[in-house]
């Protein structure tokens, strides 16, 4: 019971989030995202390969080129947390690129994800070719 109170007596005092706030916050986030990803994956992609840079890391680490957009998040991911755990958002631009970045490494995993599935048949029939 006394949890209920004190969520209660802290909600009495802080401004609740309306759902205009968090739409504009939302879309706020989404664009910067998509700001960035289209000007950062123009910048470490080629033409032909979007997904060069994963595939270069793939090759260095010999990980997947998932594994190796998981483990480029995962310095975003930390730094996330530090904010979170110290409750430290006074340098919201930081807190926003850490947020944005970790979308776009989220959409680049499903991206490499799908690339993986995508040549799944190709990976089997190179097996089979090495077998025989």
């Amino acid at each position: 019971m006394k949890l209920i109170t004190d969520i209660s007596m802290r909600a009495e005092r802080m401004e609740i989030m309306k759902t205009e706030r968090f739409n504009e916050l939302v879309c706020e986030i989404r664009k910067a995202s998509i700001d960035t990803l289209t000007k950062k994956n123009a910048k470490y992609s080629t033409i032909d390969d979007r997904l060069h840079n994963f595939h270069a890391g793939a090759a260095i680490t010999g990980l997947t080129a998932t594994q190796t957009a998981w483990g480029y998040m995962a310095k975003h991911l930390a730094s996330l947390q530090g904010k979170i755990l110290s409750d430290d958002f006074s340098d919201m631009d930081d807190l926003k690129e850490k947020i944005q970045d970790s979308i776009n490494y989220l959409v680049f995993i499903w991206c490499c994800a799908n690339e993986s599935i995508d040549n799944i048949p190709a990976k089997r029939l190179d097996s089979v070719s090495n077998l025989i």
